[in-house]
């Protein structure tokens, strides 16, 4: 039985029992007392007391006996319906007991099966704990034994890297000496350069006196004397046709000959066939307001322009046989009638201006002037030697003896080369092609004087 339902029994029934237990105890009194009333009446009988007392009270007693029973009996037939619902209860409870104990077997088989389970997962746990255990340290010792070679390798590479640092300070060490041996023949090398080249230098030095002249320009207040014409380095050559710059080439020097002294400045005039009235005209204005004396020179051929410049200057030279030649403007003009004209006056005006000088040096007016040049020439080029020229006052003095004494540094130009007509350009040195030679063409009033008997030479184009 189980011992919470008998717990549970005791606990319902005990207030029952109780009360029936003093109900049997009042009843046991009762009777007790009914017996000892007997006695007394019988003890009482004979001494015959108050019989009519005794037998009401005895009717009180049995009365009251009667109503005790009756109701002992009514209580023990309430008490055996509660007894009846207590064992109904009793049984209900059992039954509810046996379905809890069914449940709590049920439970407790289920308890068993999780317990079996949570110890077979346990054990399934235990084993992949044991397992992955294993795995972790053979993982741990994998690592451990990629660590000892890793640490064996950095160990490796660190002798590498030693043995490459002793190396390469061996090395560098080889180099520093090497080094230090290369200074010291560099410097050995140097010293002896250094005398080498101040011996060059002494050699080069005594090479170039030889190629300069030490010696100071003379620069002579007046330069022509007993036939002989000496120019400084106060030189300024006009070559070439006067075109636009040449003025700024020409007055700049002049300006800045006379800024640097007032000793004369020469104007050397080898070969120039004229040009622009405009240039011409601003050189022969520099010379007008030079303060330093200009003693213009010609040596080959002064034409035009250049022939006006040679004419008006105060200072004048040429060779007996260079040319100086005058003739009236020359140009070309397109457009109508009235606008050739104004061209033509305006040719006029500026021939009127430039030749008016050298007119009234010859003792001519213009017109004169004019008429002698066609007179001279059909084409009014009136040409004349230099020693001829300074009859008619284009030049002042004729000079046979020039001394260049401005040129003090060996000339370092090349000589003109021949044209080779079998090969288009200049013949190499120390050669000489086959075929004809192509011959320069000449300026105005030059022409070759030369030997032709095999007929090598060719006039160019």
């Amino acid at each position: 039985m189980n011992p919470m339902l008998n717990c549970r029994e005791a606990i319902t029934l005990r207030p029952l029992l109780t009360t029936y237990i003093l109900r049997l105890f009042t009843f046991s009194l009762i009777l007790a007392g009914m017996a000892l009333a007997e006695e007394a009446a019988v003890t009482d009988s004979v001494a015959e007391v108050d019989a009519a007392a005794m037998d009401s009270e005895l009717e009180l007693l049995q009365g009251r006996l009667a109503r005790l029973m009756a109701e002992n009996q009514i209580y023990e037939a309430e008490l055996k319906n509660r007894l009846r619902d207590l064992h109904s209860q009793r049984q209900q409870i059992e039954a509810e007991l046996g379905l809890k104990k069914q449940e709590l077997a049920r439970e407790f088989a289920d308890l068993q099966n999780t317990q079996q389970r949570l110890a077979l997962e346990n054990g399934i746990t235990k084993a992949r704990q044991v397992s992955e255990l294993a795995v972790l340290r053979l993982a741990s010792e994998k690592d451990n034994l990629e660590l000892t070679v890793i640490r064996n390798a950095n160990q490796r590479a660190q002798l590498e890297l030693q043995q490459k640092q002793l190396v390469m300070q061996s090395e560098m060490l080889e180099m520093q000496l090497r080094e230090k041996r290369r200074q010291d023949a560099q410097a050995t090398l140097h010293d002896t350069l250094g005398r080498l080249e101040a011996k060059l230098e002494v050699i080069a030095k005594r090479r170039a006196l030889h190629d300069i002249v030490t010696s100071d320009v003379a620069m002579l207040a007046e330069p022509f004397q007993n036939g002989v014409l000496t120019v400084s380095d106060r030189r300024i050559a006009l070559n070439g046709p006067i075109i636009s710059g040449t003025a700024d080439h020409i007055t700049r020097r002049i300006h800045y000959f006379n800024n640097q002294s007032d000793a004369p400045i020469f104007l050397i005039i080898d070969d120039c066939p004229g040009g622009s009235t405009m240039q011409g005209y601003r050189i022969l204005k520099a010379i007008e307001a030079s303060q330093a004396p200009v003693h213009v020179v010609v040596k080959s051929f002064a034409a035009s322009m250049a022939a006006v410049i040679t004419t008006d200057a105060e200072y004048s030279y040429a060779y007996p046989n260079a040319i100086i030649l005058h003739h009236q403007p020359w140009g070309w003009s397109v457009g109508n009638v009235s606008e050739t004209k104004e061209w033509a006056e305006n040719m006029k005006e500026w021939a009127r201006r430039l030749h008016r000088k050298t007119a009234e040096r010859m003792g001519l007016d213009l017109d004169a002037f004019y008429a002698r040049m066609y007179k001279e020439t059909v084409t009014g080029d009136w040409e004349e030697f230099a020693d001829e020229a300074v009859k008619l006052k284009w030049v002042g003095n004729i000079v046979h003896l020039i001394r260049e004494d401005g040129i003090n540094q060996k000339p370092t130009d090349e000589a003109p080369q021949l044209i080779w007509a079998s090969s288009g350009g200049a013949a190499a040195p120390g050669t000489e092609p086959s075929g004809p030679i192509i011959l320069p063409r000449l300026g105005p009033y030059d022409f070759y004087f030369l030997y032709n008997g095999d007929q090598r030479y060719k006039w160019g184009e």
